[in-house]
């Protein structure tokens, strides 16, 4: 599923990054459909512990279409 698959791309890309210099940072976007499931904060944040990435090295990009589709609870997750 896009869920599965995202997690593996937020997953992979912080165990990439610790591997670059410190002034690189990475955006990776995600889906529409991992904001509806409510679970990207915790998949965000297992990677980055798992990865022991710092968290100003990984940024997360969403589409406009995702922000207004069911805003309130996307702007919670996102804050």
């Amino acid at each position: 599923s896009i869920v599965e698959i995202g997690r593996w791309v937020v997953e992979q890309a912080c165990r990439d990054i610790v591997s670059l210099p410190e002034c690189v940072r990475v955006s990776v976007n995600v889906s529409p459909v991992q904001l509806k499931t409510g679970t990207l904060v915790s998949i965000v944040e297992g990677a980055l512990c798992a990865s022991q990435l710092e968290p100003g090295r990984l940024m997360i990009e969403i589409t406009e279409t995702a922000m207004l589709e069911n805003s309130e609870s996307n702007l919670r997750q996102l804050q």
